[in-house]
């Protein structure tokens, strides 16, 4: 049985703080200066952009166990100490791969965050 099947455990039933120590968020190179100035800001995220300039609050911060390699930008993300929980609206199905969001933090501070070098 894969565990990532199993919607059980830390993290599925609210925020905790078992999770990795560094997670990853990808994003378009044409946000890395926003990044670089604001860090992880839920008011920029694509759900909160998406909605609109009615929209208020974050969109929550969107992170995973496993960096892409799509040729986006890639910032390993410090989170020790943060409460975050399992994305349950992502497809789980990526073997070895974990989703993980917060809705409660507004800002992810860029001294958490580095730029990963882009892979091939």
């Amino acid at each position: 049985m894969n565990p990532l099947d199993n919607e059980s455990g830390p993290g599925w039933d609210g925020p905790t703080l078992e999770h990795p120590a560094v997670l990853y968020h990808s994003s378009s190179q044409a946000n890395r200066a926003s990044i670089l100035a604001h860090g992880l800001d839920a008011q920029y995220s694509d759900a909160a952009l998406t909605a609109g300039a009615d929209y208020v609050g974050g969109g929550g911060l969107f992170l995973s166990s496993t960096p892409s390699s799509s040729g986006i930008d890639v910032w390993a993300v410090n989170v020790e100490g943060l409460a975050l929980e399992r994305d349950q609206t992502t497809d789980h199905d990526h073997l070895g791969e974990q989703w993980w969001v917060s809705y409660e933090l507004d800002v992810i501070p860029v001294e958490r965050l580095r730029l990963l070098p882009k892979t091939p």
